[in-house]
């Protein structure tokens, strides 16, 4: 786990766990309807249509996000070299509950353990005690 500066954009990157006619994509355990004018591409082919996604592709969904309307995608990105193992959530901590280890970002809970690492790259913000305690 690493904390960085607050940037305008979310990144979701995990596994395509169904994609459906409707222009509908499940990874985690959201869905999300996109638009037709989502950019998706990949490094090795360039721009795609929606009809090259498949279940179990790993992409990095970006968009924009806020707590009253979730997550808004605006360009999926199928990366050339995937680590399915991984999943990767980058937005800003919505809320931490430290009496269980969990924290939320971008609508997910995410539980933490003795084994979790807290990786600081921020330079200003405090957060870091908090996330630290939790941790522990």
């Amino acid at each position: 786990m690493s904390l960085k500066p607050v940037e305008e954009l979310a990144v979701i990157r995990a596994q395509l766990r169904h994609v459906d006619n409707t222009r509908v994509i499940h990874i985690l355990n959201s869905q999300f309807i996109l638009s037709d004018t989502i950019e998706i591409a990949s490094g090795d082919s360039g721009r795609l249509g929606f009809e090259a996604l498949r279940a179990g592709q790993v992409v990095e969904l970006t968009g924009r996000y806020s707590f009253e309307e979730g997550f808004s995608p605006v360009k999926l990105q199928i990366p050339s070299e995937s680590s399915p193992g991984v999943v990767v959530l980058n937005g800003r901590i919505e809320e931490i509950n430290q009496a269980d280890g969990t924290f939320r970002v971008l609508g997910v809970t995410v539980a933490t353990d003795d084994q979790t690492e807290l990786i600081d790259k921020r330079r200003t913000e405090s957060d870091t005690d908090s996330l630290e305690r939790l941790c522990r």
